[in-house]
């Protein structure tokens, strides 16, 4: 592997501008199971640890959904795993185009 490649890849400069605008009608991403879990659960998490600090909260999180029985997991990886289908079908309408006659 040449190191000219990636030194140029370094030292190119992005003007302003240049960067791809955001859709702001695309689809957004759906959340994994471990972030519905968590959002539902932040707060308690929060209160128990008597810290605001996000790193710890996080931290605690991640053990405690590691901890978490198959059988609690379930419900929201099944939640996660419809969402992931409906914003795979809204991704596949909106990047077909109208004009090639595809359903």
């Amino acid at each position: 592997m040449s190191s000219d490649g990636a030194s140029l890849k370094r030292t190119l400069k992005y003007e302003k501008g240049l960067t791809r605008p955001k859709d702001a009608s695309a689809p957004k991403r759906p959340l994994t199971a471990f972030f519905q879990w968590a959002n539902e659960n932040r707060e308690r998490i929060q209160k128990e640890c008597g810290s605001a600090n996000v790193a710890e909260v996080s931290k605690r999180l991640g053990t405690l959904w590691r901890e978490l029985a198959v059988d609690d997991k379930s419900g929201f990886e099944d939640k996660a795993k419809s969402e992931r289908e409906t914003y795979k079908t809204k991704f596949v309408r909106r990047s077909t185009p109208v004009w090639c006659g595809c359903t």
